[in-house]
């Protein structure tokens, strides 16, 4: 009785965080605006040294600029692979770059949590100390995950080698199942996702930490020590994700309409392809129950009113799109904010 009340009481505080938003909420959505296109204006400005160094081995290996764009920007690669690794470099430079943003959003709801509204010149969006803390936090971040990934990729190989290699093994799985090599590599890709999951939870709080501007004077690697201290009981993630469960309920709505939508545009645009793009040979083909449900929903529309049905399900779903960004944008950033103020805070 005691834990299921204390439980109301920390859904209830959450709920009152979040409220904080709704309070000042042409505020929040001035700064969500603000915030949003200045990450990407960030992400170019840091992309940018990266991107005349793929402009320099274009120019070494001969390889015409203009080729070039017209290659990468229709997700296709070079036959040079200097300068595909040099793309897939900065293309991830770029989107990491963007994710700065939570830091510029989460001092935001600190401020919030306050009472206070943050003032842009009190922002971190030119403090050049927590973007080379943010990037260090991110680069350590990254490469304990990338390793731990490569363990369990060498589980995996020693384990195939193991039952393919050795014909004693074989004879060993013979005796139990076919099935055992699928069995066992299930087994420790579930364990790799808990154990990812479970690491993520450890480590994201050092950009939550490195927000506050109470540890402002605390280097990458102390953000990083205090998060994995923070987060070391296992309860505290089920608490998380109990929060997530209910504020995403919010959510469902939304999602429900733009997938509606989403697939009955999708339908128009086959039964064009059905109707008007392929030849009879083809249609004798393929035609199946999903091509006569598609003639049968369709038949009696002229092509002018399924164009016009079309755009008014485009328009539905960027309507929709526009009220979630006002109204749950980055809501959720707030809940791991109070999440980390009130739960993870209180015991250390």
């Amino acid at each position: 009785m005691l834990k299921n009340t204390k439980m109301f009481s920390y859904i209830k505080n959450t709920f009152s965080d979040v409220f904080l938003l709704y309070k000042s909420f042409l505020n929040w959505n001035a700064k969500k605006i603000i915030i949003y296109i200045w990450s990407y204006i960030f992400a170019f400005l840091v992309a940018l040294p990266f991107l005349w160094l793929l402009f320099w081995i274009s120019y070494l290996f001969w390889v015409d600029i203009k080729f070039l764009f017209s290659t990468l920007l229709n997700n296709e690669l070079t036959s040079n692979i200097y300068i595909n690794l040099s793309f897939f470099f900065i293309t991830f430079i770029f989107f990491f770059s963007v994710f700065y943003r939570y830091i510029l959003l989460n001092k935001i709801n600190f401020d919030y949590l306050k009472s206070k509204k943050t003032k842009i010149k009190d922002n971190y969006y030119f403090d050049f100390k927590i973007i080379k803390k943010y990037f260090v936090i991110s680069f350590i971040n990254i490469s304990f995950l990338l390793g731990l990934s490569l363990i369990f990729l060498l589980f995996f190989v020693i384990l195939y080698f193991l039952f393919w290699w050795f014909e004693w093994i074989q004879i060993l799985i013979a005796t139990w199942t076919n099935n055992v090599f699928s069995i066992i590599s299930l087994i420790i890709f579930i364990i790799f996702v808990i154990s990812f999951i479970y690491f993520i939870f450890r480590l994201i709080f050092s950009y939550y930490i490195l927000s506050d501007h109470k540890n402002k004077k605390l280097s990458s690697f102390e953000c990083i020590k205090k998060s994995i201290l923070i987060t070391k009981w296992y309860k505290k993630i089920f608490k998380l994700f109990s929060l997530i469960v209910i504020f995403s309920i919010f959510l469902i709505p939304s999602f429900v309409l733009i997938s509606f939508f989403n697939n009955n545009m999708v339908n128009i645009n086959n039964y064009f392809t059905y109707t008007y793009w392929i030849d009879e040979e083809q249609k004798n083909q393929i035609t199946n129950s999903y091509t006569e449900s598609l003639e049968l929903e369709f038949n009696s529309y002229t092509v002018d009113e399924l164009n016009s049905l079309y755009k008014i399900y485009w328009y539905y779903i960027l309507w929709i799109n526009i009220i979630n960004f006002v109204l749950f944008f980055w809501m959720f950033s707030m809940i791991w904010t109070s999440f980390y103020k009130r739960e993870l805070l209180k015991d250390n």
